[in-house]
C-alpha cells in the first residue's frame, strides 16, 4: 500500500514533501525534495537491519548508522540555511519540529519495550532495560552504553535499546549546530562553512586519536562522531553544483562502491570508527552530490527504496527491539525464517506508526496543533515512562514475576563446595593486577597462573589441586588481558594498561620463581588484540590481515615462553579456552525452568576445534610445554555439555563456573603432578 501510495504521488506531483511528508512538491521550507536521499535512507536502514538480524552476510552493516549521520546534516542544514536566509527561524520552532519527528515513535518504541521486558526479562535483564530507557528519554543513551558494554560485545537479546546511541548522539549534534548558526549566519555562509569545517576536522582528528586511547569513547561520543555529521552540513553549505552528467555517474558509482566495500569489508574485528569510518562517509557525500541524475541516483529513487526510506526511522526504532525480544524468547531455536519474520514485522509497524503516530502529529491533526499541547503531551509521556523504568529499577527488576527454582539456576554454578571454600588468600599487592593465593599459606609458591579474567574463573579447580596437593598456588593477571607479553587489548581504553600488567607480572614470578606457571586466557578472542615490543615498529596494517595477525600471535607466544624460561621456569603449562557456549548458561536454564522450555543442544566440539586452530598453531607442541584441554573433561560425543544435573557448568557464554572449574581439576592435577594419577 505504501508503495503504491508513494508511486501515485510520483506520477502525480513528481516529488515528495519533506522529513517524510507526503504533502507537496516542495518542503515547507523551500527546499526541493531529493527522492534519491530518501533510497539513500534505505541502503543506511536496510544495512543496519540486516546486520542486526544475519550479522555475517553483512557484517559491516554497522556503517548504515554513518550513512545516517552524513543525511540528517545534509538536510537539517539544508533546512536551517532556508530559514536563516528568510529571517524565520526560531529555536522555540526548532525545538517544537524535533519533538513531533522524533518523540511519538520513540515513546511508543520504549513503551512496548517496557511492557515487552516485563513479561519476558529476568530480573537483572530488566533492570538494565529500566535504566537504559530512563537515559534514552534523556537523549543520553550513548553515554549509558559507554559505561556499560561495548557496542560490538553486547548479546544480542539482552539490550533491546542498545541501538538508542545512535539518536542520542544525533539530537546533541542539533543542539550544537544551530547555535553555531545563530553565532554566525550573520557573518555570511562561508563563516558558518568555515566554523564547521574547522569543528569536522577537530572531531575528526580527535576520533583517530580518541580511538588509540579509549574505542568505546570514540564509537559512543560526539565530538569523535562530529565529522561525520559535519561532512553531510558542509555538502550542504558549499551548495556545490551537481555535476554534469558523466562526472555524476563517476560520483554516484564510487560513493556507492565505498559504501558497498565498507558493507561486506568490515566486521567487528574492523579497527572502527576513525579512519575506517571515511569510505562510508565520504562514499555517502558522493552519492548526495552526484543528485538524482546518476545512475546510482536513478536507482535510489525507485519508489520501493524511497518508501522504505520514508519510514526509515521507524524501521531503525522498532527493528532491534523486536530482534531481541525474539531471540531471548526463542533461546537455541533462532531461524533464519524467524528473523525473516520479525525484519517484516519491524517494516509493518514502522509503516502502520508513520501513518497513524508520526504523521498526524506532524502534521498537526486531531488534538496535536497546538505548540504548548504537543510538548505538555511530550512531558507526560516522558514523565509516565520514566516512573515506570524507574519503578522497574528500584524494585530489582521486580524479581517476584519469576519462581525461585528459575531463579536458583542464575548463581547455582556458584554454590558448589569449593565455590565457598576457595577464598582468595592475601598474597601481596600487584598493580592493576587480581592476585589471589591457593592451597598453603606458608611456603615456597609452587606454581603461578597467569591470564585474564579466565583466570580466576578457574580457582575452584586450581584450589581442589592445591590443597590436595599440598602445594602452594598463585591465581595472577588482568581482565581482558591476554597473559601474553606485549598483548594490548584493541577494545579496551588505554589506561587498561594489558602490556604493563604483563611486565609486571613476568617480573612477579621472576622475583618468586615457581616451578610451574600456567598460562590461562581465552586465546580464542586475540583477533582483539595486537602485540607490542619496544624494538618491533607498530603496524596497523599487520593488525589488520588476518594472516599478518596470525604470526604476530606466534611471536608474542615464542617470545613469552622465552621470557619464561629466561627467568628460570623448568615446567610451562597452558590451557586451550573452554569450549565457548552460544548463551549465557544461567540465564538461559532460568528461562527454561521458567516457561517449562526445553534446554538447546550444547556447543558442538567440531566449533570448539575450529575456533583454537590458529591458537594451536601458536603453541605447537614443544619441550617442556604442557597443555591442558579442558574439552576432554567437558565434552562428549561430539558435543560440550553446559550444565551437570541441573547446575551450570558456566557464569555466562565463555567463563567458566566454580562447578565447572571443579569439573576439570583432574586434568589440572595430571598437568602440575602427572605422579598423582588422576
Amino acid at each position: 500500500m505504501l508503495f503504491a501510495q508513494v508511486k501515485g504521488y510520483i506520477h502525480q506531483n513528481q516529488c515528495f514533501s519533506a522529513v517524510h511528508a507526503l504533502v507537496r512538491c516542495r518542503i515547507v521550507m523551500g527546499i526541493d525534495y531529493r527522492r534519491d536521499v530518501d533510497g539513500l535512507r534505505a541502503v543506511a536502514v536496510l544495512s543496519v537491519v540486516l546486520y542486526h538480524a544475519f550479522g555475517a552476510p553483512f557484517s559491516g552493516g554497522f556503517v548504515g548508522v554513518d550513512i545516517f549521520f552524513v543525511i540528517s546534516g545534509f538536510i537539517i542544514t539544508s533546512i536551517l540555511m532556508q530559514q536563516f536566509a528568510d529571517g524565520r527561524f526560531s529555536l522555540l520552532d526548532f525545538l517544537e519540529r524535533r519533538v513531533r519527528r522524533i518523540l511519538p515513535p520513540l515513546f511508543l518504541v520504549i513503551a512496548v519495550s517496557m511492557i515487552l521486558g516485563i513479561w519476558f526479562y529476568l530480573p537483572g535483564d530488566l533492570t538494565t532495560l529500566g535504566v537504559s530507557a530512563i537515559w534514552a528519554l534523556l537523549f543520553l543513551a550513548n553515554f549509558f552504553f559507554l559505561i556499560e558494554i561495548d557496542y560490538f560485545a553486547a548479546p544480542p537479546d539482552s539490550y533491546p535499546l542498545l541501538h538508542l546511541w545512535s539518536l542520542a548522539v544525533e539530537e546533541q549534534f542539533y543542539v550544537v549546530l544551530p547555535m553555531v548558526f545563530l553565532l554566525c549566519f550573520s557573518m555570511g555562509i562561508r563563516r558558518v562553512l568555515t566554523v564547521v569545517a574547522t569543528l569536522s576536522l577537530l572531531s575528526f582528528l580527535s576520533a583517530v586519536a580518541i580511538f588509540e586511547v579509549f574505542p568505546k569513547g570514540a564509537f559512543y561520543m560526539l565530538p569523535a562522531r562530529f565529522w561525520e555529521l559535519g561532512v553531510g552540513v558542509m555538502l550542504a553549505l558549499a551548495r556545490l553544483d551537481q555535476p554534469k552528467r558523466v562526472w555524476a555517474h563517476v560520483a554516484g558509482l564510487l560513493g556507492i562502491g565505498l559504501i558497498a566495500f565498507a558493507l561486506w569489508g568490515y566486521s567487528d574485528q574492523t579497527p572502527f570508527p576513525g579512519i575506517a569510518a571515511l569510505p562510508p562517509v565520504l562514499g555517502s557525500a558522493l552519492v548526495i552530490w552526484a543528485g538524482p541524475q546518476s545512475v546510482v541516483g536513478r536507482i535510489l529513487s525507485v519508489p520501493p527504496m524511497v518508501a522504505i526510506g520514508l519510514i526509515s526511522y521507524g524501521f531503525y526504532l522498532w527493528h532491534w527491539p523486536l530482534l531481541a525480544f525474539y531471540r531471548y524468547v526463542m533461546m537455541d531455536d533462532v531461524r533464519a525464517l524467524g528473523l525473516v519474520g520479525v525484519v517484516i514485522l519491524s517494516l509493518v509497524l514502522s509503516a502502520v506508526s508513520y501513518r497513524f503516530v508520526e504523521q498526524p502529529i506532524r502534521r498537526r491533526r486531531w488534538v496535536f496543533r497546538e505548540r504548548g499541547r504537543i510538548f505538555a503531551l511530550a512531558l507526560s509521556c516522558t514523565a509516565m515512562l520514566s516512573a515506570v523504568a524507574i519503578l522497574t529499577s528500584e524494585r530489582n527488576g521486580l524479581p517476584n514475576r519469576w519462581n525461585t527454582d528459575a531463579l536458583s539456576r542464575l548463581t547455582a554454578g556458584s554454590q558448589s563446595d569449593y565455590g565457598h571454600r576457595a577464598k582468595c588468600q592475601t598474597v601481596e599487592y600487584l598493580k592493576g593486577q587480581f592476585v589471589c593465593g591457593i592451597g598453603r599459606t606458608e611456603g615456597t609458591i609452587d606454581f603461578v597462573v597467569w591470564g585474564d579474567s579466565h583466570t580466576i574463573s578457574m580457582q575452584a579447580g586450581f584450589a581442589r589441586f592445591a590443597e590436595q596437593a599440598g602445594q602452594r598456588g598463585v591465581l595472577v593477571g588482568h581482565s581482558a588481558c591476554l597473559g601474553l607479553l606485549g598483548a594490548r587489548n584493541t577494545r579496551m581504553p588505554i589506561w587498561h594498561d594489558c602490556v604493563g600488567n604483563n611486565d609486571r607480572v613476568l617480573s612477579y614470578i621472576k622475583r618468586v620463581r615457581p616451578e610451574t606457571v600456567v598460562l590461562v586466557s581465552r586465546w580464542t578472542n586475540f583477533p582483539h588484540f595486537e602485540f607490542l615490543r619496544d624494538d618491533r615498529p607498530r603496524s596497523w596494517l599487520a593488525n589488520s590481515l588476518p594472516p599478518l595477525r596470525h604470526r604476530i600471535l606466534k611471536t608474542a607466544v615464542d617470545e613469552t615462553l622465552q621470557a619464561l624460561h629466561g627467568v628460570g621456569i623448568s615446567r610451562i603449562v597452558w590451557m586451550r579456552t573452554v569450549p565457548e557456549q552460544k548463551h549465557d548458561i544461567p540465564r538461559l536454564m532460568a528461562r527454561s525452568v521458567q516457561w517449562q522450555h526445553p534446554l538447546p543442544k550444547a556447543s558442538p566440539l567440531a566449533d570448539h576445534i575450529n575456533r583454537h586452530l590458529i591458537v594451536d598453531r601458536a603453541f605447537a607442541p614443544r619441550d617442556g610445554l604442557v597443555l591442558i584441554a579442558p574439552e576432554i573433561g567437558m565434552c562428549v560425543e561430539g558435543v560440550c555439555g553446559f550444565q551437570v544435573d541441573g547446575i551450570p557448568l558456566y557464569d555466562d557464554v565463555h567463563h567458566i563456573s566454580p562447578a565447572g572449574s571443579e569439573v576439570l581439576w583432574p586434568l589440572i592435577s595430571n598437568a602440575l603432578d602427572p605422579t598423582d594419577g588422576h
